[in-house]
């Protein structure tokens, strides 16, 4: 399938849409400090104990919505008109 570039790009697209393991976990071994995502402005450290499990789906990830991702256009595309 090295020749086969097309075929790839369809079945990686495939797997990020539908992934073989939708959710994954982690558990903390050691006590950790997050360097952001507490507080109001969530700039603010985080504290998380040993033991602490969590939660991720793979699956929302990869379908996050349309722009969640993209900043503003850059200006060196501002001359391209659609």
């Amino acid at each position: 399938m090295v020749s086969m570039p097309y075929p790839q790009k369809v079945i990686k697209k495939v797997l990020r849409l539908y992934p073989l393991v939708p959710v994954n976990s982690r558990s903390v071994s050691q006590d950790t400090i997050l360097p952001v995502g507490g507080g109001i402005d969530l700039q603010m450290p985080v504290f998380v104990p040993k033991g602490v499990s969590g939660a991720y789906s793979v699956y929302s990830m990869h379908r996050r919505p349309v722009g969640a991702c993209a900043g503003p256009p850059h200006s060196r595309y501002s001359h391209i008109t659609v």
